[in-house]
This record gives C-alpha cells, structure tokens and sequence, in this order.
C-alpha cells in the first residue's frame, strides 16, 4: 500500500554498558533509561522497550541517541540484544569492543 506510513513496532531491547567508571556518563545514561522506562536486570544492564523507527536501523538509532547524550566516546562500551524479524533474537556491540573475558583463563567447571 504506497503511501501509507508504517507504525513504529515496540522492540524490547537488552543493553549492557561499561562506561569507564565515569560517573556523569553513568548519570546521563541513567536519565536516558528513565527516559525509556527501562527495568534494571543487574551491573550495567537494562531492558527497554524501543519504538522509534523501523527495526533494521535500531542499533543505528539508539548508537545515534547516546552520541548525543555523551562529550565524548572515551572508554564507553555498549552492548544490545533485540528481537530481530520473526521475534529471533539479534546482538550488536555499539560501541567500543570486546576484552578477554575474565575467566578466560579459568579451569573448567562442568555440571
């Protein structure tokens, strides 16, 4: 149907973030959570619902939303899970990268 304009979808979404220790980023991306309504679901993780746009460029949206929000992207890492088309589950790291887990160097331990 051209010229009818989609409604935005609610997508949950799960974001980690490791801001570096610096309490005012860690203060502004709290007002953005808040913002969202959003549940805490341990360190530095929330759930969200997002609705803005379409779901191919959420992570683009969202990585866009915090730029805006912090001076700087020093030190900031951030992680996020969404439903992907047919509710699977997809994961985009925003910014910054991986360091080695800290149990990469660990024994073991089956159950």
């Amino acid at each position: 149907m051209a010229g009818k304009k989609q409604r935005a979808r609610k997508i949950h979404v799960w974001i980690s973030y490791d801001l570096g220790g610096d309490h005012k980023k860690y203060q502004q991306i709290y007002g953005w959570l808040k913002g969202y309504e959003a549940e805490e679901c341990g360190n530095s993780t929330a759930h969200l619902i997002y609705s803005k746009g379409a779901r191919r460029y959420l992570a683009r949206s969202i990585a866009n939303e915090l730029k805006e929000l912090f001076d700087d992207l020093d030190n900031v890492r951030v992680f996020i899970v969404y439903q992907g088309d047919k509710n699977v589950l997809k994961h985009k790291q925003i910014f910054g990268g991986f360091k080695i887990a800290p149990w990469a160097n660990i024994d073991p331990i089956y159950v």
